[in-house]
């Protein structure tokens, strides 16, 4: 029984460096994606467009937004995970974090844009 007993708790030190290392990964990534965007901001701010050129500009930032929410959603997870018990867990709540819905934004000034 010893044996099973440190086995499981072996595995659970494992599982959970496994979990802090991902969330350094995830840190990373989005500090990338944060400067991906600040990049395509400043090259719009900084060089005249046209139609063409601000299309992929404007589809270049999407997908770059895209990917952080991405990240964003997976830190959000991450974040539930951390505040877990075993309890918790056996419960179904781990279960409940992982199919967490997609956010939606509401706008602080520019509403119109979203009707």
């Amino acid at each position: 029984m010893e044996s099973n007993m440190k086995s499981l708790l072996s595995s659970l030190e494992k599982d959970s460096e496994n979990i802090k290392a991902y969330k350094i990964q995830l840190i990373h990534e989005l500090s990338v994606a944060d400067q991906k965007i600040t990049d395509i901001y400043h090259y719009i701010e900084f060089h005249p467009l046209n139609a063409c050129q601000g299309y992929k500009m404007a589809k270049l930032l999407q997908d770059t937004l895209k990917e952080r929410r991405e990240i964003k959603n997976e830190l959000e997870i991450l974040g539930q995970i951390y505040g877990f018990n075993l309890k918790s867990i056996a419960n179904g709540k781990l279960e409940k974090a992982s199919k967490t819905k997609q956010k939606k934004y509401k706008p602080r000034i520019l509403k119109e844009l979203f009707e």
